[in-house]
């Protein structure tokens, strides 16, 4: 506050300041070190080092003030410095306007290029089939399977897709919920179950033999 303060001038603001300034200082000095001298004794500090303690780290405190506030200056003096010299820095002189009284300049001559075959275009097939993406093809292949009364496996659709089994899982728990493919997944099932329940006879009767 006493430092940063821009204090009106006149005698009485400067007895104010200073008044001010040494009874703060003095009730300060007087308090802290009465506290640090009586801890540093309650800790069986020497009678020299309880003495002098208190006044290291006063000063130290004292410092470290004085050490913050000139930083802060510095820092608004190089500020203003570059303020100052940004300020002081001359504008370019404007660049005069070109004569117009010695005519148009002559125009270039230009030579039309000329036009040359383009690549042959492609056919919206071809097309297609380049920017064909992997689940898309692998979308083809199930489509022409389901149409074939078969549901298709993961392994044959990362074959298809180029890409990895559990991409081509996942890709096939999402499709084989569609009515076509559902339908077949589940008139396959009960085929399943029979075959394992005619090995799981035989071998019955086979160990009952």
């Amino acid at each position: 506050m006493l430092t940063r303060t821009s204090w009106r001038a006149g005698l009485q603001w400067t007895i104010a300041r200073l008044v001010s300034v040494v009874t703060v200082a003095l009730g300060g000095a007087v308090i802290s070190y009465g506290h640090l001298h009586e801890v540093l004794t309650a800790w069986r500090y020497p009678t020299a080092a309880a003495g002098v303690g208190p006044l290291v780290i006063d000063g130290l405190m004292l410092i470290s003030g004085f050490a913050l506030l000139s930083i802060s200056k510095n820092r608004r003096d190089r500020q203003d410095a570059t303020t100052t010299a940004a300020a002081e820095t001359p504008t370019a002189a404007p660049v005069p306007a070109a004569r117009t009284d010695q005519g148009p300049a002559p125009v270039p001559a230009t030579r039309t290029p000329r036009a040359k075959s383009g690549p042959r275009r492609e056919t919206s097939a071809g097309a297609a089939a380049r920017t064909q993406t992997g689940r898309d093809k692998a979308r083809a292949y199930w489509d022409t399977e389901i149409a074939k009364g078969r549901v298709p496996e993961a392994v044959e659709l990362s074959e298809i897709a180029g890409r990895d089994k559990s991409l081509a899982r996942r890709w096939r728990r999402d499709w084989v919920t569609e009515p076509a493919a559902a339908a077949l997944d589940a008139a396959a099932q009960p085929t399943t179950t029979d075959t394992n329940d005619t090995d799981m006879e035989t071998t019955s009767e086979g160990r009952a033999a």
